[in-house]
């Protein structure tokens, strides 16, 4: 009996090992197949993460872009508001003078009624707009601007006259500012602003 059943546990051996080389090889077939699938899968997911990033990017690149406007324009408006409130204190009027085409600006005290000089010492530092310019300025009669110096007057009673001041950078984003005639007010916007009627002239 026991020469029987070890031929027969030895016939059987064939069979087992081919039984385990096919379960071997189907395993590996889907091995295979589930690494190709999550491959694509990986793929995809990295596609969708570059796409977010680059997004995201431009979006933060717009927003430091803007930060950076807004505190250009915001250095000018903070010298308008310092120069009447300059003029309000010296009790005397104040030459605001600003270059359009390299956007220089700065602040000069009144010499004789209506004049300044240029070579006396400024009261503000002379600065700059670096990240925009003028494009258009806007006069209370209707008169528009668009290249040269001007110069408008700070009084002890507010602003001589009101002016619109239309500032771009490159990228075509707008901000606004205009100073109203017999106040203090300079006001500073994203959305165009329109010019106040005007009031009495200042008697300066």
């Amino acid at each position: 009996m026991t020469p029987i059943f070890i031929l027969l546990r030895m016939r059987r051996k064939p069979k087992e090992v081919a039984n385990s080389n096919l379960q071997h090889y189907r395993g590996s077939r889907a091995r295979l197949c589930r690494g190709g699938f999550t491959f694509v899968e990986t793929i995809v997911v990295a596609a969708v993460i570059l796409i977010l990033v680059a997004l995201f990017s431009l979006r933060l690149i717009d927003r430091v872009d803007d930060a950076k406007l807004d505190r250009d324009v915001e250095q000018f408006v903070n010298t308008l508001r310092g120069a009447v409130q300059e003029a309000i204190l010296r009790q005397e009027n104040l030459a605001v003078v600003i270059e359009v085409h390299d956007g220089y600006y700065t602040v000069y005290p009144e010499t004789i009624p209506g004049e300044y000089d240029e070579e006396s010492l400024p009261l503000f530092q002379r600065e700059q707009l670096r990240r925009c310019w003028i494009d258009e300025m806007e006069f209370e009669d209707g008169s528009h601007q668009y290249s040269g110096k001007i110069t408008f007057w700070a009084t002890p009673r507010g602003w001589s006259g009101s002016l619109l001041f239309n500032l771009l950078d490159k990228n075509d984003r707008e901000r606004f500012v205009r100073v109203d005639r017999y106040t203090t007010r300079v006001i500073m916007d994203e959305k165009p602003l329109d010019l106040l009627e005007a009031k009495n002239t200042i008697t300066m």
